[in-house]
């Protein structure tokens, strides 16, 4: 199964991407990396760099891509 994974470079993403290869699932990383770092993934996963709430950014950072599922791991604290 083809999953996207929000966050997927961050602490907590990028554990469920490491889940998902272990059972035999191609997961795809997509993270602004703000926070998150490439570094936390294996080379071979393949990583989107956008902040999903930028529709600019989204457009077009994994063109031609379709998923079976997506595991939404992206958060922001806010202040205030």
């Amino acid at each position: 199964m083809k999953v996207l994974v929000t966050g997927g470079a961050g602490f907590l993403g990028s554990h469920v991407v490491d889940a998902l290869r272990a059972r035999g699932d191609e997961p795809v990383a997509l993270d602004d990396l703000s926070t998150g770092n490439r570094a936390n993934l294996d080379p071979a996963v393949r990583l989107g760099v956008a902040d999903i709430s930028d529709r600019r950014q989204m457009r077009g950072v994994l063109p031609g891509a379709s998923f079976d599922a997506v595991g939404h791991a992206e958060a922001r604290a806010k202040a205030g």
